[in-house]
């Protein structure tokens, strides 16, 4: 069987957008499939990509348990970590399809208001939504805001433990704008989320607001 690499989020540079435009090397924090088989220290694969011939390497980092960090390498300038997974990645879809990606899914399995890559998976309540459903909330005077939500490998994780609070849930990176927050403000948060990343979003909101309220010197740790 084939070792599977499962890039969840980038360890260095951390920022998604600095990390995808990286050249020659990037570090992300991974899940792996079959990690018995990864037996040698490096593993190499030549590609091509934009016409050229890359030799691309991996090496997992130490106390690597399924999940740690790994570290990627490629021998081109010109050619970006986001250009190595166009050509040698594969969208992850949800195991419960019971079958191998396609093509089709760059576009099946994608929501019409994504715009930034960093998800492990699409939010599926989104999947729903088409231009025509936007359209036609416009046309009763129904509000839309949009937000980040890189969903995480947890969403796919089932809990193994006898006892909730034996349960350790994954993080994940959030972005929305003050300007979405004040609107929820000023309606007195009247708001519906469709879907549980959004849900999830708007409860850790709501959280971190109540945290920065009592400790107005509170870090993201």
């Amino acid at each position: 069987a084939s070792i599977e690499i499962f890039c969840l989020e980038p360890a260095e540079p951390k920022d998604y957008a600095l990390n995808f435009q990286q050249t020659e090397q990037s570090a992300w924090f991974c899940m792996i499939g079959n990690l018995k088989k990864w037996k040698e220290d490096i593993l190499r694969k030549e590609i091509k990509v934009k016409d050229k011939k890359v030799v691309l390497t991996a090496v997992k980092g130490e106390s690597f348990d399924t999940n740690g960090c790994v570290h990627f390498s490629w021998n081109s300038r010109e050619v970006t970590f986001a250009d190595i997974l166009e050509v040698f990645g594969e969208l992850p879809i949800p195991p419960y399809l019971n079958r191998k990606t396609e093509e089709c899914d760059k576009e099946a399995y994608q929501t019409v208001y994504s715009k930034v890559k960093g998800s492990v998976a699409a939010p599926t309540a989104g999947l729903h939504f088409t231009s025509h459903v936007f359209d036609a909330l416009k046309d009763q005077d129904i509000d839309c805001e949009e937000l980040t939500l890189h969903v995480g490998a947890g969403t796919f994780k089932p809990v193994k433990s006898e006892e909730i609070g034996g349960h350790e849930m994954h993080a994940e990176y959030i972005s929305i704008s003050c300007t979405t927050i004040e609107k929820l403000i000023a309606h007195n948060a009247q708001a519906f989320a469709v879907g549980t990343t959004s849900v999830r979003t708007l409860e850790s909101l709501y959280y971190m607001g109540v945290t920065l309220a009592k400790h107005s010197d509170a870090t993201e740790e």
